[in-house]
């Protein structure tokens, strides 16, 4: 037996969402080669005695789509460097290229009766059409001038500019005479974002004779900040419709009921603050009327989808570290269908079961099938046999109290081997904040390998996580630094107390929200012997320049021109006077949300005061460290540091 290390993760394969039509399901099975450091992606179909693989592993396929009769597949390969749609009989033979589009294509979505596909494509502004897109591209890409400009106030996100004037349109594909429409001319609408910003695919629905989509109007200057509404257009054309208009918040994710009556969606009531709660919304088509199944409900639904063939509309929703499986109806509280798991993207088989993901500390994605009494069958075992060879530590589930007297809860992922006293302690800290650490498996940040050296590794749930209610959430706007340094000190404290952990071998990490908290504690305490911190926030003023600018009053308490001590109060970097913990500072540069000026104000300033640091710096990372060779890499410095200040 082995423990966890980062070389097994990356030989890990990683299973993605399902697609499912009757009794047939496809699935995504992406494998690395480290040594190419890239990885390949593979389709499989799941039969009752194993997978079985559709697509060639000389060129990925994904975002696998299959038709309602399960008898055909689209999905996406690139043709060049762009993504385009293919289609293959699940019967065998080999694929089709369907489009031919000069910034490729989205997933497909099938219409009902297996016609035709709709899905989401780029085209250029000043040249919506393919051609005109196609010919202003050849023509840029001849242009020696390299300016980016803009006057938006979303010009950037993630690590992909936005400055191409480039917008979203959905077209229709009738697989009989090929023939290619634009369902939107002439429009400028924002209907994903890319990188992380979601599938395209999932912010659409059609009945067959109309498509219902999420969008934002770029061209509506009537709002300071940009919200999501409802929008239809008909499959043959015609004019587009406003379906819905939420002045407050957002309107996004439609799903439409079998018999086309009923649209459901989600909606926030804010668009400051992405820990808004969401609602599942329905609006009846024919009357208008609105109805919110999920009213007063402590929790937040995060994936909806709709059965086929009852009309039942599940979500999944997280609460206390988990994400479960429910059932919404207008009028009844929400009913829990399978509880005690971690699962995701739900798809309705329309014969009584829901096909999703599983996942936990100890195993990474697999596909199961839920029943209606919340019994589940797994479907594949990808990583079954490695896994096996696999030492993993034990885990403990604790409740802390923290700030205000709330319980806080805690995850404790003890090394393998036998429990031993006054170990060294790491704390994980998540991000977010609005996040939460659960029985969830992490290929980036996995407890298991940080704890594999020996470590005791505690992950909190402070306050501002996610799954314990909207006010513990919302508890810490304003305030970063307050209740989760309340919160981490008392976990440290338990650990000490119960003589779980040495309180002379104890490290902090963390990255993004969890880097800010790193950094905060790294100017409020001097008992821990090092810090991690990986695209951390460290100067609240300067979030200004992060992709995604609206909401930071709410976040940080003022607006830095309007009160620039409330901002200041809860930086780093106000008090760095009392930093003195050795510090690894790691950061990519196309990260857009914690841009690269945070790390390297952090180094700089613990250079400056000849604290012990280290930069390590991933000039075509993002906010995320994803090619396998530098996630290696990655693990290994932060293991060395750790190692550096724990086990001397």
């Amino acid at each position: 037996m082995n423990p966890l290390t980062a070389e097994i993760l990356w030989s890990l394969d990683r299973v993605g969402s399902p697609t499912v039509a009757r009794s047939a399901i496809v699935i995504p099975v992406t494998s690395y080669d480290v040594d190419e450091n890239e990885g390949t992606t593979v389709l499989h179909r799941v039969d009752q005695d194993g997978l079985t693989p559709l697509t060639s592993s000389a060129v990925s396929s994904t975002s696998p789509s299959l038709s309602p009769d399960a008898s055909q597949l689209a999905f996406l390969r690139k043709v060049g460097d762009k993504p385009q749609l293919h289609l293959m009989s699940m019967g065998g033979g080999e694929s089709r290229v369907l489009t031919d589009l000069p910034m490729g294509a989205g997933t497909a979505k099938w219409l009902p009766d297996g016609s035709g596909v709709l899905f989401v494509a780029q085209l250029l502004k000043d040249a919506p059409t393919v051609t005109g897109t196609a010919d202003l591209l050849e023509e840029r890409s001849e242009d020696k001038m390299s300016a980016r400009v803009t006057e938006e106030r979303i010009y950037r996100f993630w690590d992909t500019w936005m400055t191409d004037g480039a917008s979203h349109h959905i077209f229709h594909l009738n697989l009989e005479s090929e023939e290619l429409s634009d369902l939107t001319p002439a429009s400028n609408y924002l209907v994903a974002f890319p990188s992380t910003g979601g599938d395209p695919a999932s912010f659409f629905d059609s009945d067959g004779e109309t498509v219902f989509f999420s969008a934002v109007d770029k061209d509506d200057r009537d709002e300071s900040i940009p919200g999501r509404r409802l929008f239809s257009v008909a499959v043959a054309g015609g004019p587009i419709s406003e379906v819905t208009r939420n002045e407050l918040g957002n309107d996004s994710a439609p799903r439409l009921s079998p018999d086309g009556r009923t649209l459901y969606f989600f909606r926030t009531q804010e668009r400051d603050s992405y820990a808004t709660p969401a609602d599942v919304t329905s609006i009846n088509l024919q009357t208008s009327e609105l109805s919110t199944l999920t009213s007063d409900w402590e929790l937040t639904p995060d994936e909806m989808a709709v059965d086929p063939e009852s009309g039942d509309v599940f979500v999944t929703a997280e609460q206390r570290g988990l994400a479960l499986l429910f059932k919404v109806a207008v009028g009844e509280d929400p009913e829990r269908v399978a509880m005690n798991h971690t699962l995701s993207s739900p798809a309705p088989d329309g014969i009584g079961g829901v096909v999703m993901l599983r996942q936990s500390l100890n195993s990474p994605p697999e596909v199961v099938r839920v029943d209606r009494g919340g019994a589940i069958e797994t479907l594949t075992s990808v990583n079954e046999a490695l896994l096996k060879t696999v030492d993993f530590g034990h885990i403990e589930e604790t409740y802390i109290t923290g700030a205000r007297g709330d319980r806080v809860q805690m995850l404790v992922v003890h090394p393998p081997g036998p429990r031993q006293d006054k170990r060294p302690l790491v704390h994980m800290i998540h991000g977010g904040p609005h996040g939460a650490f659960g029985d969830t498996w992490h290929f980036r940040w996995n407890a298991h390998t940080f704890a594999s050296p020996g470590y005791v590794v505690a992950l909190v749930n402070f306050h501002g996580s996610t799954g314990f209610g909207h006010e513990f959430t919302h508890s810490i706007q304003g305030a970063w630094g307050e209740f989760p340094t309340i919160d981490i000190e008392a976990a440290t404290d338990v650990l000490i107390a119960d003589n779980v952990v040495d309180p002379e071998k104890m490290a902090i990490t963390g990255g993004s929200y969890g880097g800010y908290m790193v950094s905060w504690l790294g100017g409020q305490t001097d008992r821990y012997q090092a810090i991690v911190a990986h695209a951390a926030v460290t100067n609240q003023a300067s979030m200004v320049t992060s992709d995604i600018t609206f909401g930071l009053a709410r976040a940080q308490g003022a607006e830095i021109w309007k009160d620039p001590d409330a901002v200041n109060k809860w930086s780093p970097s106000y008090h760095y006077a009392n930093y003195a913990t050795p510090t690894l500072v790691i950061h990519g540069e196309k990260d857009y949300r914690v841009p690269i000026n945070h790390g390297l104000e952090l180094y700089g300033v613990l250079k400056s005061k000849g604290v012990d640091a280290r930069l390590v710096y991933f000039p075509d990372e993002n906010h995320w460290i994803l090619k396998p060779q530098n996630s290696l890499y990655w693990y290994e410095e932060v293991l060395g540091w750790l190692n550096r200040y724990l086990e001397e």
